[in-house]
This record gives C-alpha cells, structure tokens and sequence, in this order.
C-alpha cells in the first residue's frame, strides 16, 4: 500500500478502505470521500471524476449535488456561492496587481491606477453588493453617470471585467455581465472627446506664471517652458544631464509616484538644444543646489533637500500678477489660477 500511495493521482488520497476525492472550490478546500475499495481501478475511476469535477469547475457548470448527492458538505457548498460579496473578488483583483507590480510585470503608474479605479469607483458602486447581484443593466445605468473621456472610462472598467473574469474561473458565476455591456456605444453617448484643442501659452501668460513663482518655483517653471520636459522627467533631472559647454540637457531618467525609471520607449531618452531662456534658469538654479546634491530642481521648504518634491509648486503667489488663465495641461503640471498641482505629487 505505501507503493501505491506513492503513485497516487494529485488530489486522490487511501483514507482506511475508501478513497478521498481533494479539490477546490469557489475558492475553498473540500475533501469528499468515495465507498470504494483502495484498488488500481477504483483509484483510476476516482482520478478521473476528480478531472471531470475539475473540468465542470472551469466551466462554470459544476453542480455539487451530481457528484456528492449525500454529502453533508452540500448545503454549505451551494449557499457559500451565492453570498459571496463584489468586495471579495475586487480585493482579491487588488491583490494580483500589487503582486504584478512587486515582481516587475506592472508599472507603478499602472497599478496606481488600477488601485483608484478601484478604490475610487468599483468599491463605491459595487462594494456592498452581492455578486450575484451584479447585472448587465446595473453596470450600464452606472457607466451613464460618467462625464469622463472615453480613456479614463476604459480604464475604469479594466480591473471590473478582470476581477469578473476570474470570477468565472472560480466557479462563482457562470458568466461575466460586463461582457453584455456595449461600452463602446455607451461611450459614443456620454464620453468627452479624447483630446481638448491644443491651446498654448502666449508669451505674456508665460510671463504672468513666471512674474508670480519665486526663486526655485520661478526656474523650474522658466526651465519647463523652454526645455518642453515632462514633470517627471523635471523632477529626475540631475547636474550631470545638465552639459552646459554643448548647450545639451541629456534626457534619460523619469520619476512618476517617487519611482525612478527610464522613459517607456528608446525616444524618450534624447538630448534636448539649451534654449537661451532655460540656460538662464538653470544658471540661477545653480546657486540653490548646484552643491547640493545632483538633483537640479528641489524643494526648498524640505530640510532633506536632495529629495526632488515637486509639491512645491504649489507656492504661486497670485498678487504678483494676474493668473485668471484657463489653460490645458503643460508639460504634466495643471496651472490653474493660483496654484499649480503636478499627478506625480500623489
């Protein structure tokens, strides 16, 4: 018999003169024995009902009381499945992603994302709720609340049909409701054009923005309208980018939620022309932290100034000029009357 036990089947266990059948499901482990005597072909006939309980899982049709019509564990079985909360799969859904990103198979932009889609919409909306109770028209009377572009909206919706998905893989529901959503129609109905026209600063607005910041603020900005580099790459900017003799900036680091990395595609690391009007703004931003660190933009209200906090941007002062200018984002900073707010401060 210990031979036996050795070769056994996975998920096929010799329990005294009967043979155990050990599987999961809806995410919970259950042991259900078979009156069979432990031989070679009862053991063979065990394995493959255990595939087909297996194969029924994967698709959605296992019926617990066709296989273990007397099992005690049958009531526990049926009823688990349908009290299971949205909360619990969105969690779980949660739960991938951070593990994508600890592994380096998501990026952190990415996963902050995911984490305020869900955090900031699925949970509000669905949290409380049954999963069973998630229906098609559900989804799409909340999806006609939205204002948003149609991006953001697609993004939302990726980690609630994901988390749906392997849902239906759990054996939870049969069938993804999400999937009887036409978002692609709905979008058509509310979603915002995908871009706003591009409508730049005019030299004298340049001039209001930058007649308003002071000292460090007041480079950074003159150094951003006349270098065009993105927030991050503003913040990982450091004096060794910085080539003042062939009038080059070397463009090769980005920094996004505090996360050092290199830009997504081989363009992004270029050398950008040193614009008069930026050399002379980090020329006066030399003398704040030019021996202070590499870093060349800091926070100056932070004692640990080789820290890049870009926060700091918040520190416009409006009686200085006027600054009642609505305009589209510019180079990832949002200049809205009195203040300016960068996504990579969150």
């Amino acid at each position: 018999m210990d031979r036996q036990a050795e070769a056994l089947p996975n998920g096929i266990r010799i329990r005294g003169n009967s043979i155990q059948i050990d599987f999961y499901y809806n995410g919970v482990r259950y042991r259900e024995a078979l009156k069979l005597i432990p031989n070679a072909k009862n053991i063979k006939y065990a394995s493959k009902m255990k595939d087909a309980i297996l194969f029924d899982i994967e698709r959605n049709q296992f019926d617990y009381a066709k296989y273990f019509p007397k099992s005690k564990k049958l009531k526990v079985a049926t009823e688990q499945k349908s009290e299971i909360l949205f909360l619990d799969i969105i969690n779980k859904q949660s739960e991938l992603y951070k593990r994508r990103y600890n592994n380096g198979k998501m990026s952190i932009s990415t996963w902050k994302g995911y984490e305020k889609s869900i955090n900031g919409h699925l949970i509000p909306m669905f949290g409380k709720l049954l999963l069973k109770d998630i229906t098609p028209l559900l989804i799409r009377n909340w999806l006609y609340t939205f204002t948003n572009r149609s991006k953001t909206i697609t993004n939302i919706l990726i980690p609630l049909k994901a988390a749906l998905k392997n849902a239906i893989k759990d054996g939870l529901i049969n069938e993804n409701p999400a999937d009887k959503v036409d978002v692609a129609d709905i979008i058509k109905d509310i979603g915002l054009p995908k871009k706003e026209v591009i409508d730049p600063f005019t030299q004298e607005e340049k001039k209001a923005i930058i007649k308003a910041a002071h000292e460090q603020v007041k480079n950074l900005i003159q150094f951003g309208f006349w270098s065009g580099l993105r927030t991050g790459e503003l913040i990982a900017l450091r004096w060794s980018d910085i080539d003042f003799e062939a009038g080059l900036i070397n463009v090769t680091k980005n920094i996004v939620f505090g996360e050092e990395k290199q830009p997504k595609t081989r363009s992004g690391i270029r050398s950008v022309l040193m614009l008069p009007n930026a050399r002379e703004a980090l020329t006066a931003q030399f003398l704040h932290t030019g021996f202070a660190g590499d870093f060349v933009f800091h926070n100056p209200h932070l004692i640990r100034v080789s820290v890049p906090d870009f926060c700091l941007l918040k520190n416009l002062d409006p009686s200085q000029s006027n600054l009642s200018i609505t305009v589209p984002p510019l180079i990832g900073m949002r200049i809205m009357k009195d203040k300016i707010t960068s996504k990579t401060c969150m």
